[in-house]
């Protein structure tokens, strides 16, 4: 992915893979928030779309942090206030 959006927004090609692989990442996280929702290991509030966005972003952003070797207790910290979001 990370190869695919460095090609630059004249490579269409590059820019329908990535934008693919981004939907079928999203509908997996939807489909797993969906199935915690009706369990009720995850709140209904937000949607199952806006939980699985936040999520998505965050992983992404997580890789990105993780690049720059933080703190681990950075880390922690950021993965506890994403888990609690949809507790």
């Amino acid at each position: 992915m990370n190869a695919g959006l460095r090609a630059g927004p004249q490579d269409l090609a590059s820019q329908t893979l990535v934008a693919d692989a981004f939907m079928r990442i999203s509908a997996h996280f939807v489909a797993d928030i969906w199935r915690g929702q009706a369990d009720g290991s995850i709140t209904r509030r937000p949607s199952a779309e806006d939980l699985a966005g936040l999520h998505f972003g965050g992983v992404r952003g997580l890789g990105v942090i993780a690049r720059t070797q933080p703190p681990p207790a950075v880390v922690r910290g950021l993965v506890r206030a994403a888990a609690m979001i949809a507790a």
